[in-house]
């Protein structure tokens, strides 16, 4: 392998697991934020998602 190919693969890499904690922070807000309607649903009576 070339140190081209090798440098390609860590910027891969550290891309990769980049982009895995951006969307693993976006499932966490997702998570909130429907835990804090479901919270607030039956605290106010409004109306279930589903």
């Amino acid at each position: 392998m070339s140190w081209l190919g090798l440098v390609m693969v860590l910027v891969f890499g550290y891309l990769a697991f980049k982009v895995a904690a951006v969307l693993l922070k976006g499932l966490f807000w997702v998570l909130v934020i429907v835990g804090l309607y479901w919270f607030a649903s039956a605290l106010l009576g409004l109306p279930w998602i589903f």
